[in-house]
């Protein structure tokens, strides 16, 4: 839908009707970015770095049915992986020979990184090299990388999951990130039948586009700039009050089921204070996930979670004590980067990173994806 506004230009919306989702997550996340957007244009030293997300209206019609903003200039991951690929002349893996290969291993880790990664080299950096003005492609590569540490940071701090190469896009103008579909929030993609055991998509495709330094500079900077601005005493109380608002509103879906006698509505309302709770221990540095601190095993490439704990659905480990914003920062890009931890989740949202939108679209078994980091994200509905 296009609508004329009163300055006579043409505002295009979607409407967009959900099967299993609610909008009104959408529309809450975007509320929780403006005011995050807030916090940051007070800090000169995100002014300094563009940081700011990018936000669209979400107008809610019902609890399935709504208008979304349509973001200009966008494109998916997906789309600009799959053109790049074209362009090569070594062909990939098909999902049913990655599937096979998975459903007949012994170690997942030993299949993923000797017999999937090295045939899906990073591709992504030069989507950034077609353009033949210098300057641009500097400048392209900067914001992304600026933007993608951002909305790591946001992502680990809010549980975003399901962050497949559909629902991340890249402004062809400027090369800012932008992020769509927020209804699996709150540590949502830990309770799958295969867990998301990364805190955010930092797939081989994604570090490559960043240029030579990888998740070091500029990336790595900008994480923590934006960690220092959340973990602010003055600005954690805000953010936390607007969080806050979900514990009124039925908006998280219940995940676990409530005992016999207890009543459903306060089942809800307490699932919503506790997730709320584990969002605060997150700006205290208290909570963290993946291969980030050394494990009891002598295997060094093991989570930090034991087995039992990721049974448990656990978001991390909490250690009672905060860690610094560059210690939280630093154990987080160690876990989005684990090939264990990558390994561990659904083909289909292995391959590290872009190959999992088109596993989903293609494959009903939502089998093969987040590991290489080239197509797709990974678990289930990833």
């Amino acid at each position: 839908l296009t609508f004329l506004g009163v300055d006579g230009r043409s505002y295009p919306f979607l409407c967009k009707a959900e099967k299993r989702g609610d909008l009104r997550k959408d529309s809450r996340l975007m509320e929780f970015a403006t005011m995050v957007n807030q916090l940051l244009a007070k800090s000169p030293d995100a002014n300094r770095r563009n940081l700011a997300v990018r936000t669209f209206q979400v107008v809610i019609l019902s609890e399935k049915c709504g208008l979304i903003e349509w973001v200009p200039n966008t494109k998916g991951l997906r789309n600009v992986i799959d053109e790049l690929w074209k362009s090569r002349k070594t062909p990939r893996q098909g999902l049913n020979e990655i599937k096979d290969l998975f459903d007949r291993s012994k170690d997942l880790y030993e299949t993923f990184t000797r017999q999937v990664l090295p045939r899906h080299p990073p591709i992504l950096h030069r989507w950034f090299m077609q353009c033949g003005d210098p300057s641009v492609w500097f400048a392209r590569r900067m914001l992304f990388s600026q933007s993608q540490a951002l909305w790591c940071m946001l992502g680990y701090l809010l549980g975003l999951g399901d962050r497949h190469c559909e629902n991340i896009l890249i402004d062809t103008e400027s090369g800012r990130m932008v992020h769509v579909d927020f209804d699996c929030l709150f540590g949502k993609g830990m309770l799958l039948e295969r867990p998301e055991m990364v805190p955010f998509r930092l797939t081989q495709n994604c570090v490559a586009a960043m240029g030579v330094t990888g998740v070091e500079g500029v990336f790595r900077t900008c994480c923590e700039v934006t960690m220092e601005v959340l973990r602010d005493k003055g600005n954690t109380q805000t953010l936390l009050s607007v969080l806050h608002v979900f514990v009124a509103d039925p908006l998280l879906e219940i995940t676990r089921k409530p005992a016999k006698e207890a009543n459903p509505e306060d089942h809800r309302v307490q699932i919503a204070r506790d997730t709320i709770g584990d969002v605060e221990k997150k700006l205290k540095g208290m909570l963290n996930v993946g291969a980030a601190v050394a494990s009891d095993a002598k295997d060094t490439r093991e989570s930090v979670l034991s087995k039992d704990e990721r049974m448990r659905s656990l978001l991390g480990r909490d250690r009672g004590v905060g860690l610094s914003v560059k210690g939280q920062v630093d154990e987080l890009i160690k876990a989005a980067t684990c090939k264990r931890n990558l390994s561990e989740m659904y083909e289909a949202g292995n391959h590290g990173s872009d190959a999992m939108a088109r596993a989903k679209a293609e494959s009903p078994s939502h089998v093969v994806a987040l590991q290489t980091g080239e197509e797709f994200w990974a678990g289930n509905g990833q």
